[in-house]
């Protein structure tokens, strides 16, 4: 099991952490796949057989690498992944830096009535 980090406040670390998630559902779902066709069973045997480095492949499925456009296709073509897009993950990283930015506003407001 994966923990996330809490949501940032920055929109563009909000985009960042939510393409890591999405990358991982892909990438989950991508490894399920290749384990379960009896053509590959492995992320080698699978990379060469789309014609693809598997070493990038492995780095990409890890998540040390950012999985291209591409990559998701092939995955679609492939695999049948269609996991591609969780919106409930997306919107629930934007709600969580709301929430702490209301706080956090709250608060020094609140700390400032104290003075």
């Amino acid at each position: 099991m994966i923990e996330w980090l809490p949501a940032p406040d920055d929109n563009e670390q909000i985009d960042q952490l939510g393409a890591a998630r999405m990358q991982h559902d892909i990438a989950y779902e991508m490894l399920r796949e290749i384990k379960n066709a009896t053509q590959y069973r492995s992320i080698k045997r699978y990379a060469e057989s789309i014609g693809a480095d598997p070493t990038r492949m492995g780095r990409m499925l890890r998540g040390s690498i950012v999985m291209r456009m591409e990559d998701i296709v092939s995955a679609f073509r492939h695999l049948g992944v269609t996991t591609f897009y969780n919106e409930e993950r997306i919107v629930d990283l934007t709600d969580q830096a709301r929430r702490r930015s209301a706080l956090a506003s709250a608060s020094s407001t609140g700390a400032r009535n104290l003075t």
